[in-house]
């Protein structure tokens, strides 16, 4: 994790170095400043007059600040001339254009491969470092807070994979303890491990929320601001009964959060709703009302006691560094797992919309291809959002999701690891190929119907040479699902890198590339297919969909 400090150090010394720089160009502009000032012109000529200057020439040059913001900001010095304002807008401008040149640069690899409107649901400070065949070698942030690094979350998320069966077997052995304290304190982890919620502090806060007001009852009438009310406000460790609601074996919490926003949030392990609700029951019998529920004889746990706790499980469970891990990480932790579910849950829901898609080689298409992946990210990301109780996706996506995730999601175009500890695991490639989504999608398809396949795996049996590279691969996802049908394709005709084909009396086109290498005109090949879920057509339009604008580079033998 040095390494992020230093990589922290090293920018910090390159901002100051260019805001030197800005000041010393502020300290030429003095002179000018200051005769624009008393010049008995109006302020429309003195702003003028300045940008006729060198110094102004060189602000717009160097930090590519526009002409007219420049005037608005000249401007409004003229109108209340205050040289440390106009110090500290360059000085904070010199800052901003250093960030956002040096990454321009360093995101490069990942800016060059990613498309536009996919790429706002990753991190904006996100670099990805990969070797010359597009492997992906490290992922972390730039110019961010040392001890807030990408690469720093997604290697105590790692180093937490390692451990996270031992440690929820200690939290579960935690919950039926007889020690009550011991219970107590492992009831508020668990509860942050389930739900995400922040852990908060024995003492209840104080914030601000807004509340909706009744609407206007005509059009013409402004619609009320929503009122502003002070509440009480709570995290795991000072959640109060009333804040829980057990209803069927489910408890679902309500309380208001960090900021004065309304938390909602549903527990799912049956053996942690269990004993929330003895608690409760227990809870009743005794006089302590407007206290935590997880306290002992009235006195509840500071976040202190409970960092130490947490820290104690990762260490018993077998983690070997505990420095840096703290209980937030178990939100981080949420909002990324959330995330990995609903893209594998929802893989059906993409793979529908891309099969609709026609003519996938055409730029219109990639762009259409593009489109329908940020939505279905954009959705995912929205729950992630939701479980979280944020109020912006920016801050979701920025500060707590792990970007492995969506980077494997593109990787496998589409086709994202089940397992969330293997896929943190995993480096991957950086790619997106949206020709790989259609086909994967396709392919999908095709083994949710049953199956189709060549039968010919070496070509030897009709005396033809050996599959291309890709025609083993297809035939092998069509081996796993394979039916007992056969049908028979007949090569009439070769066009470019098409094959014109009869399946029984019907046309089709194939892309050369599915195809034994070396075929030949006249050449029949069979294929397995089951003829109840697939039918002719079906597969003249799913292959057609990749034989149109065969450029002979993706799929081409």
């Amino acid at each position: 994790m040095s390494r992020y400090e230093d990589f922290f150090q090293e920018e910090q010394k390159k901002v100051q170095t260019r805001k030197e720089v800005a000041s010393k160009i502020m300290n030429y502009w003095k002179a000018d400043l200051q005769k624009a000032i008393s010049l008995n012109m109006t302020i429309e000529d003195k702003v003028s007059y300045l940008m006729s200057t060198g110094v102004a020439r060189k602000i717009m040059a160097i930090y590519g600040m526009k002409e007219k913001v420049l005037k608005e900001t000249l401007e409004n010095y003229i109108k209340t001339p205050n040289d440390e304002w106009l110090y500290n807008k360059i000085l904070n401008l010199s800052e901003s254009h250093t960030i956002k040149t040096e990454l321009e640069k360093l995101r490069k690899p990942l800016t060059d491969v990613i498309p536009k409107k996919v790429l706002d649901f990753l991190p904006k400070k996100l670099v990805v470092d990969v070797d010359p065949q597009g492997q992906i070698l490290e992922i972390y942030s730039r110019y961010a807070n040392k001890d807030k690094n990408i690469g720093v979350k997604i290697e105590k998320q790692k180093a937490f994979i390692y451990v996270k069966n031992k440690f929820e077997d200690l939290l579960h052995k935690g919950l039926v303890s007889r020690d009550n304290r011991i219970k107590m304190m492992s009831l508020i982890i668990a509860v942050m491990y389930d739900t995400g919620i922040r852990p908060g502090d024995m003492e209840t806060g104080l914030s601000y929320t807004s509340i909706e007001t009744q609407g206007p009852e005509t059009e013409d009438e402004k619609k009320p601001k929503p009122a502003r009310e002070l509440v009480d406000t709570f995290g795991a460790i000072s959640l109060e009964p009333e804040h829980f609601k057990v209803l069927n074996g489910i408890t679902n919490l309500a309380f208001y959060g960090k900021s004065g926003v309304f938390n909602k949030a549903q527990i799912s392990s049956t053996l942690l709703n269990k004993v929330i609700k003895d608690v409760i029951v227990d809870f009743a019998d005794e006089v302590n009302t407007g206290k935590p529920l997880f306290s002992v004889d009235g006195v509840p746990f500071n976040a202190g006691q409970l960092q130490n706790f947490f820290t104690g499980l990762l260490k018993t469970a077998g983690m070997e560094d505990i420095s840096g891990h703290s209980m937030t990480d178990l939100r981080k932790l949420k909002s990324s797992t959330v995330l990995h579910k609903v893209l594998v849950e929802s893989k059906k829901d993409l793979e529908e919309k891309l099969l609709k898609i026609e003519n996938v080689f055409s730029k219109k298409a990639y762009t259409t291809i593009a489109t329908i992946i940020a939505e279905h990210i954009e959705k995912a990301v929205e729950k992630a959002e939701v479980a979280l109780n944020h109020t912006s996706m920016n801050m979701t996506i920025n500060s707590y999701i792990n970007p492995q995730i969506l980077l494997d999601f593109f990787s496998r175009s589409g086709d994202i690891s089940d397992n969330f500890g293997d896929l943190l695991l995993s480096d991957g490639t950086l790619k997106f190929n949206v020709q790989e989504f259609v086909l994967n999608a396709s392919q999908s398809r095709f083994a949710d119907n049953g199956g189709w396949e060549s039968v010919i795996e070496s070509g030897e049996s009709l005396g033809l040479p050996e599959q291309s590279e890709f025609a083993k691969e297809f035939g092998y996802m069509g081996r796993r699902y394979a039916a007992t049908k056969k049908k028979r394709v007949v090569i009439d005709r070769i066009e470019g890198k098409k094959a014109i084909c009869y399946m029984g009396r019907t046309l089709i086109e194939l892309p050369l590339s599915f195809l034994p290498l070396g075929v030949k005109e006249g050449m029949t090949v069979e294929f397995i297919m089951d003829l109840k879920n697939t039918s002719t057509k079906d597969v003249k339009n799913k292959i057609n969909q990749l034989t149109i604008n065969d450029n002979a580079s993706v799929y081409s033998i």
